[in-house]
Formats: C-alpha cells, sequence, structure tokens
C-alpha cells in the first residue's frame, strides 16, 4: 500500500461516515453507481453480466448477491475471480485473513486475502503433537534438566509450525501476537517463558525461510499494552531474543514490531505506544471471545476474559462499539499520519461504513467472509468518489 493511500485514512473515514448517514445514500439511490470503473474493467477482455452485476450493486446488496451466487451451478468462477483481483487494485483498504491455524491461513491466501492480519500466538498450539509437549514442559517445574530438553522440543517443533504458516503467507504480510496461556494468568514469569520459547521458535523459522529463499514478511504483536511503559518493555523483550537468536542479522530481518490492543486503552496511551509501533491492529473479536473461556480449549488470549466497557451491540462487531475508538484512531493518526491501523478479528461487510468512519485502512476477517468485503469495500469507496465528484460538478 502507498504513502498516499496510507495518509488519506481517517480523513476519508469521516467522509465515508457523512455520506452514508444521508437518506439519499440508502439502497436503491443510484447516484452511488460508478460507471467509470466499469469501463476500466471493460477495456481488458469485455464485462460479463455478472461482473456488472457486481460492480454496479449497492453495497448493501453485494452479501446477498453473493449468496444467490453460491447455489448458482453455471456461475463464472473465473470472472469473479477477475473482478476481485482488479478491486484489489482499485481499493484503498487492504483486507486480509484472519486465522488460528496453517489450514485456516492459507484457506484465507487461497480466498485473495491482502496477508494475514491475525494469528494469536497460542493458536498453533492447539496442535494435537505441540500441545502434548507444551504441556510436559508446562508440567514439568523440578527436573530443571528435564525441563530444558522438553523446552528445545517445544521449540523444534514450533519452529517447523511456524515455517509451514511464512510458506502459506508466501512472502504476504503475516502479523502474529505474543502467546497467552490463559491459564497462567497469575503468573507473569511463565508468561514469559512462553512468549521467550514462541519468539526463538519465530526468528528460528525466519533463519531457515531465508537460507532456504523462501519470502516471508512478518510482523510481531505486542499483546494489550495498556500503557506505553508496558509497550516498551514488551518492544525491548523482542529486541533481546531477536538479537540472542539471530545476532548480527537481526537489524537486517524482515521483522514489524506493532501491537494489538484493546478497545479500551486510554487515548493518550494508544498515542504513546503508535509513537514507535510499525502498525496497531485493533483487538476486535466476536462477545464470546471477549470474556468466555471454554474448558476444553484452554488457551486462549485475555480476549477470553476481560469485557468490554461499552455493551455489545447486535449491529457490527461488539468492540466497534466502543466510545472510546475513534478517538483512539484519531489520537494515533495525530501522533503518525502514515500509521497502519487495523481492525482485527471477525470483521463483515455490515461493519465497513464503521471501519470507514473510524479511519482504519485495513481489516480482518474470517475466510468465508473475505469476497464479500473485498466487493463490498469497492463499492463504499466507489460510490463516495461518484458523490464527491457530483458535488464539485
Amino acid at each position: 500500500m502507498t504513502e498516499a493511500k496510507r495518509t488519506q485514512g481517517a480523513e476519508q473515514g469521516k467522509r465515508f461516515y457523512d455520506r452514508f448517514a444521508r437518506k439519499e445514500w440508502e439502497r436503491n439511490s443510484g447516484q452511488g453507481l460508478d460507471l467509470t470503473g466499469l469501463g476500466e474493467l471493460a477495456a481488458g477482455k469485455g464485462v460479463t453480466h455478472e461482473e456488472a452485476l457486481l460492480l454496479l450493486a449497492q453495497p448493501d446488496d453485494i452479501e446477498s448477491i453473493l449468496a444467490q451466487r453460491l447455489g448458482a451451478a453455471s456461475s463464472d468462477e473465473a470472472s469473479l475471480q477477475r473482478l476481485l483481483g482488479w478491486s484489489d487494485g482499485q481499493r484503498r483498504l487492504r483486507v486480509t485473513s484472519r486465522a488460528d491455524s496453517v489450514a485456516r491461513a492459507c484457506a484465507g491466501l487461497q480466498r485473495g486475502a491482502q496477508g494475514i492480519g491475525l494469528l494469536r500466538g497460542e493458536e498453533l498450539l492447539r496442535d494435537e503433537s505441540l500441545l502434548a509437549v507444551y504441556e510436559a514442559w508446562l508440567s514439568c517445574t523440578e527436573d530443571e534438566e528435564e525441563r530444558k530438553l522438553k523446552r528445545g522440543r517445544l521449540v523444534y517443533l514450533w519452529t517447523e509450525a511456524w515455517i509451514r504458516l511464512l510458506q502459506a503467507a508466501d512472502g504476504k504480510p503475516c502479523s502474529v501476537s505474543l502467546a497467552w496461556d490463559a491459564r497462567q494468568a497469575a503468573a507473569p514469569e511463565e508468561r514469559l517463558a512462553l512468549q521467550d520459547v514462541q519468539l526463538e521458535a519465530m526468528f528460528r523459522a525466519m533463519i531457515r525461510c531465508d537460507q532456504e529463499e523462501i519470502p516471508f514478511e512478518l510482523a510481531l504483536l505486542a499483546l494489550w499494552p495498556m500503557q506505553e511503559e508496558e509497550w516498551l518493555a514488551v518492544y525491548d523483550f523482542i529486541e533481546e531474543v531477536g538479537r540472542q537468536t539471530l545476532g548480527a542479522w537481526w537489524p537486517e530481518a524482515h521483522c514489524k514490531v506493532g501491537a494489538l490492543l484493546h478497545p479500551d486503552v486510554r487515548p493518550v496511551d494508544a498515542a504513546g505506544i503508535a509513537r514507535s509501533a510499525d502498525l496497531v491492529v485493533m483487538d476486535i473479536e466476536s462477545a464470546s471471545r471477549f470474556h468466555l473461556l471454554q474448558e476444553q480449549q484452554p488457551l486462549g488470549g485475555p480476549a477470553r476474559m476481560i469485557e468490554l466497557e461499552e455493551p455489545v451491540s447486535d449491529w457490527g462487531g461488539p468492540a466497534l462499539q466502543c466510545s472510546r475508538l475513534e478517538e483512539i484512531v484519531d489520537t494515533m493518526r495525530s501522533i503518525k499520519p502514515e500509521l497502519d491501523i487495523r481492525a482485527g478479528g471477525d470483521i463483515r461487510p455490515a461493519d465497513l461504513r464503521a471501519v470507514y468512519r473510524l479511519g482504519m485502512n485495513e481489516v480482518c476477517c474470517d475466510p468465508e467472509w473475505l469476497t464479500a468485503v473485498r466487493l463490498t469495500g469497492y463499492r463504499l469507496e466507489a460510490s463516495q468518489q461518484s458523490a464527491a465528484s457530483a458535488d464539485e460538478a
């Protein structure tokens, strides 16, 4: 994404919200149709009926059109993929995939995601072989030599898992948060030990990928720092493990360091974090993920235990309803206008108006929603551009 596209985030988001709040921008308003885009696409190999239908559809209709398309045996998949690829080049909003396993990461990338927008570090540990070794290491507290052996085994297996993830990404951006085991919520030293293992495994995976000429672009996310001091401590921790594992190669490693922020972070603290972060992902998940912890899946981040200040709404993601969120994004943009700010979680087409209003320039969604989100994002931007041109005229 170019710098020019990034720097327009907040201002364009406000314009989108103002436009979409007007009565004339509801469905059945023909004013939002953008025929210029259709002409550009037609300059290639012509436009199919299906492409024209999706390209000219109102944003709120795209989801239902795609649902009807799934039941049509005659649907032209090549035509849809051509339209999606074209819309990616026209759209400012970057659309990435949410993943909780290598298989889900592959599914999102195969459906056209522009990277892995969020994978929580602990989620790969749910693999059977990894989980058994992890639990063995966790339970070994008395025999130090045995614990070291189990730690080495865990590092090896986790390294292989990270390599598979980076291979699947094939050079596209991949954002991973530091791991958190909810069973260790009261033991900070154990969480650091787990994150130390995670970072060593990820950095060893980076070395292997570099040696085997596998392209990769990795971003490590500090997990929910609530103050600038916490963020700087995590940043220093990542740097320390990076230097210890990669040595002189660390400064040249293709690794960004960002933050996965809870929507309840204070704007002033978010601004301090944004000052030195390479990117920020706002942690937006469904309501159950914020405060429920399933016993059969004990591994989970703090999102499973801490409730939002704002009540959950049926409209859009619950975190998008947080009254502070707009102020948080505005404050971060005032500090660093070019900062990439991603809505991370289960973003759906109905959430995009709020995303644009808030001034975020990237979203993360489940693989099943990628097609609808990519096209809806394009149509919202095309409608805004068409309206702006009409106002100028």
